[in-house]
């Protein structure tokens, strides 16, 4: 009996995420228990909850073969093996476990996330709404069969039928879902109104603004989101580098930026006691990307302010910039979390020049107007262009490869 208790103390612990202790306490319980089924399923779940990935998987590779029949085992390794992008071997345990048991819902949850996931080219588009319609009937209510339907029918194009299964089951990582399918239904009054409640609750959501910003440009309706409205307009290009020579030694101190991978090169931006035009107006041969980038980010948070935007008027007094070397060729990928970011070429390259494109073009969501709205901006090497993350741009000049800095810009916990 004090064995059992235990363990519900800890299956507490876990599900408040005291991973780390869970961990210990179950040591010690085992130690007591060896054998405890339901014990070592737990540690498998707190080892994969850590990024113990291989030791999760093979504690309960080993239980579920000592017990076949061991729903719980089944259904835990098939989720581990979905998150893991093993769609196959996922499936398989989770028909299993179906077999174990068809009347709980676990297994046939994970295993319509895995139809979802490999549904190339609508193959498998029966099975899934099959079980949709199985699952819904005999439980109107369920929570993750109406996420996955109002999904699925995204997915379909059937905007309508997934807006009214998202609206009820709303959830952080659903509402941009259920943006989308307002906005394909083209109805403005609609979209408006949802654009209002998303600036009510979701006011400094990056992919929010990103998704508020091309559904008023393309509607050709003033966006009330306060994040960043027309943030095309918010794109500045500053020249850094003219005063330094063509030999200087921009990155200083900063060796390990000759490889591939970020590195913070300050986290401590006090922007409200900088002034940002020393630095440049003194013409070195050795320039501080320290002070050069702190600079001018304050230069364009000082610009800004007398606007009436969140991201500027809010920003921390703290933050960590992260700088990151990268190949114009590279695929670039958005870092919703960023408050800012920018790039600019290595200035100790030949003279050479990258034609960039801004607009707010998301892939997926339909074009509603012929003409797109862009800026357009060619990058020397001595520019530092700054933006808000949330921005899509295209390099234009695709044949010739240049290597160029990325910069993102966090808010510092």
């Amino acid at each position: 009996m004090e064995v059992e208790t235990n363990i519900k103390l800890i299956e507490e612990e876990f599900k408040n995420g005291n991973y780390i202790k869970c961990q210990s306490d179950i040591y010690k319980l085992l130690e007591v228990t060896k054998n405890n089924r339901r014990l070592r399923n737990l540690l498998s779940l707190t080892y994969f909850q850590l990024g113990k990935t291989e030791e999760a998987i093979e504690i309960l590779t080993d239980i579920v073969e000592e017990d076949p029949l061991f729903y719980e085992g089944l259904v835990n390794l098939g989720f581990f093996k979905h998150r893991l992008e093993e769609f196959s071997q996922a499936e398989d345990y989770f028909i299993k476990a179906l077999a174990c048991n068809d009347e709980k819902i676990e297994a046939k949850t994970g295993l319509c996330y895995v139809l979802l996931a490999t549904n190339k080219d609508g193959k498998r588009d029966a099975e899934i709404e099959k079980m949709i319609l199985d699952v819904l009937q005999k439980e109107p209510l369920n929570i993750p069969f109406r996420q996955i339907a109002g999904r699925f029918y995204k997915y379909k194009g059937h905007w309508e039928v997934a807006i009214k299964f998202l609206e009820r089951v709303l959830t952080d990582e659903l509402i941009y879902d259920l943006f989308e399918c307002i906005y394909e239904v083209d109805n403005q009054k609609e979209l408006l109104e949802f654009i209002k409640f998303c600036n009510n609750n979701y006011k400094c959501d990056q992919r929010m603004a990103e998704l508020t910003d091309f559904a008023c440009d393309q509607n050709e309706i003033l966006n009330s989101y306060d994040f960043c409205p027309q943030s095309l307009n918010y794109i500045k290009n500053y020249k850094i580098f003219e005063n330094s020579s063509n030999n200087s030694i921009l990155f200083s101190g900063h060796k390990k930026l000759n490889d591939s991978k970020g590195i913070i090169i300050f986290d401590n931006f006090q922007y409200s006691s900088t002034n940002y035009d020393n630095e440049i107006s003194q013409k070195k041969d050795e320039v501080d990307i320290n002070k050069i980038l702190e600079s001018y980010l304050v230069k364009y948070i000082n610009e800004n302010s007398e606007k009436e935007i969140d991201i500027i008027d809010k920003w921390p007094n703290t933050c960590e910039v992260r700088l990151k070397k990268m190949q114009s060729d590279n695929i670039f990928k958005k870092d919703y979390k960023a408050l800012l970011s920018g790039f600019f070429l290595d200035p100790k390259a030949e003279k050479s020049k990258l034609n960039i494109q801004f607009d707010y073009l998301i892939e997926g969501l339909t074009n509603k107007r012929k003409k797109v709205r862009n800026k357009k901006f060619k990058l020397n090497n001595n520019n530092l262009i700054i933006y808000p993350s949330f921005i899509n741009f295209n390099i234009l000049n695709k044949d010739d490869n240049f290597d160029l800095y990325q910069i993102n810009i966090f808010k510092k916990d």
